[in-house]
């Protein structure tokens, strides 16, 4: 057996996926990058939730359908408005081993 298949077998990636990794992939990403999905998944059902029920009463099922569809679009495009704004009023730090001169 060759190193890589021993490395898929001990591991679960190969050598390739785990070196695609960005070396500063740290927890805290990780966790913002899952508190962002679970915000972008709570607007968009909650929004497809209110459009639905909006669809339901005005002309049926279709429209429900449609209505829920454009509403989950909706508030994930102003869920991502609103992530762009505020990463553009937070400074960007350094890069670090760089300097001026």
């Amino acid at each position: 057996m060759n190193a890589s298949a021993q490395d898929f077998i001990e591991h679960g990636s190969s050598p390739t996926a785990s070196s695609s990794r960005p070396a500063s992939f740290s927890a805290k990403a990780i966790a913002r990058s899952t508190g962002v999905g679970v915000l972008y998944l709570a607007a968009a059902g909650l929004a497809a939730g209110f459009s639905f029920d909006f669809g339901m009463r005005a002309a049926g099922a279709w429209l429900a359908i449609i209505a829920a569809l454009q509403g989950a679009v909706f508030a994930t495009l102003m869920v991502d408005a609103v992530r762009d704004a505020i990463r553009r009023r937070r400074p960007r730090p350094a890069p670090a081993g760089r300097t001026r001169g």
